[in-house]
């Protein structure tokens, strides 16, 4: 049996962890989680990768993080005793005692956050307004905002863009093969105010060593790059950190703090069960598995409008 030190295996575990791993998105978390995890691990020179070195840190955790957060850093935990032990870095008892190790409590389930069509509204205005000397960066950030709010995308799924994905189906454009949550494909209609925003972007140049190139031209191109306070567009792709960034930013301008890409997702959900959108359909363009976690996204179980206790019948003297 190997042994796991403080200083040893550590980068090679980490890569057995990202490797098992299909979604970007749980790979940037976990590493993340294995990071603070491993630095904590050095730092306090723990004696072995064991029980009660994981309860010791779940309790620092708790006295630091949200549950949710909480119970994050732990299953990247988990995973790492499960690779751990395949590979025979420790036993499997051993293993089976971290990953056993029980999670933090919530307190409640968060309802969720949705934008009112009038505040959709005044986000999309922000880009131009915010930006009046950068153009470039306005169009780009008007076309993240309003592709994100009209079809629902995940911050990743946006991120991983081709403009070759765009193309026409039936009369219309969609967005083609679109990697979800546990490799899924999906096509994505894209609504027309959205479409015309990706055009007002890409007739933007890239600049790539000095010479300028017509963002129409590449289809393997990413849709979406970082851009430079002067105008010009870089060659790489915009990370999914970097389109949370740019929402919270919005969002803060807005008057909503902690605003975050998915709470546009929930909106456009929202926003298109209530003009009567096909509950399948909005299942389909969100890439869930069922109905009923579409109607999370809703809020549907609850109708704060008509509440239970509006219509108790009680007479109380004021």
């Amino acid at each position: 049996m190997k042994s796991l030190t403080p200083i040893d295996n550590w980068s090679h575990l980490t890569q057995l962890v990202m490797n098992s791993l299909d979604s970007p998105r749980t790979r940037e978390s976990y590493g993340e989680s294995l990071g603070l995890f491993f630095t904590w691990y050095r730092q306090t020179k723990q004696p072995g990768f064991t029980r009660k070195v994981v309860q010791e840190f779940r309790t620092l955790l708790l006295s630091r993080a949200a549950p949710a957060t909480v119970n994050l850093r732990l299953a990247a935990i988990r995973k790492l005793a499960s690779e751990a032990a395949e590979h025979g870095f420790i036993t499997r008892p051993d293993a089976a005692a971290i990953t056993g190790i029980h999670g933090a409590r919530a307190g409640g389930k968060p309802v969720g956050f949705w934008l009112t069509k009038t505040q959709i509204e005044r986000l999309f205005r922000l880009p131009v307004s915010l930006n009046p000397r950068n153009a470039v960066k306005a169009a780009r950030d008007r076309a993240i905002l309003m592709l994100l709010t009209g079809t629902g995308l995940r911050r990743d799924e946006a991120a991983g863009l081709r403009w070759g994905q765009l193309q026409q189906r039936e009369g219309r454009w969609v967005l083609v093969d679109i990697l979800g949550k546990g490799s899924k494909l999906r096509t994505v209609p894209v609504p027309a105010f959205a479409w015309v925003a990706l055009e007002e972007w890409r007739t933007y140049g890239v600049f790539r060593d000095g010479s300028e190139q017509d963002l129409r031209t590449d289809k393997s191109d990413s849709i979406f790059h970082p851009v430079t306070r002067y105008g010009h567009v870089e060659a790489a792709s915009l990370s999914p950190q970097a389109i949370y960034k740019l929402v919270r930013g919005y969002g803060e301008a807005l008057g909503v703090k902690k605003l975050a890409p998915h709470d546009l997702r929930r909106s456009f959900s929202r926003l298109a069960d209530k003009n009567k959108a096909s509950m399948e359909q909005l299942r389909i363009t969100l890439g869930h598995s069922t109905i009923v976690t579409t109607q999370r996204y809703l809020g549907s179980d609850q109708n704060f409008a008509e509440a239970p206790c509006d219509v108790l019948g009680l007479d109380v003297e004021e």
